[in-house]
């Protein structure tokens, strides 16, 4: 019952941090960032939910440079994520999952912006859309990232 407790209470202390924003009056991340001028930062993003990922780059970019930190995020598309970065997606593709690729054009529009690369590997080089680069393997691409010094942040 004792560890039950203390459990509950670090769940739901850890539950009001995550809630709250960012922006609020005077909580910011000024302790984590002290000295810190820019994060350079290595994201994979995967499948089901690509389109919410990116969501949360999006904000973390947004964050950083309104706590002063120029981002440097690099986004490595992994797997079956591939899929659903090209100009022109499989018509069953684009049936099943119409709403999620709009959302996942939608957000890298929004992320198309200095501090932010993209890649994407095992995609046709003339289908590949605009703003992304093709590499050979996410994987390798990741350790490759975080040996130049980037800092593999997960999203979940």
């Amino acid at each position: 019952m004792r560890l039950y407790n203390r459990l509950s209470s670090a769940l739901l202390l850890l539950a009001l941090a995550w809630g709250t924003a960012a922006g609020d009056e005077g909580i910011n991340d000024a302790a984590a960032l002290a000295g810190i001028e820019q994060a350079r930062v290595v994201v994979p993003i995967d499948v089901p939910a690509a389109a919410r990922y990116l969501k949360r780059v999006r904000g973390l970019h947004r964050r950083l440079r309104e706590q002063g930190v120029e981002p440097d995020i690099v986004l490595v598309f992994l797997d079956g994520t591939v899929r659903y970065l090209t100009t022109e997606p499989d018509r069953l593709l684009a049936m099943e999952s119409e709403d999620e690729l709009r959302a996942i054009r939608d957000q890298l529009r929004a992320l198309d912006r200095p501090g932010v690369r993209m890649a994407a590997s095992r995609l046709d080089r003339e289908a590949v859309l605009p703003q992304l680069h093709l590499v050979g393997d996410g994987l390798v691409s990741l350790i490759g990232w975080q040996h130049r010094g980037y800092s593999l942040v997960p999203v979940f």
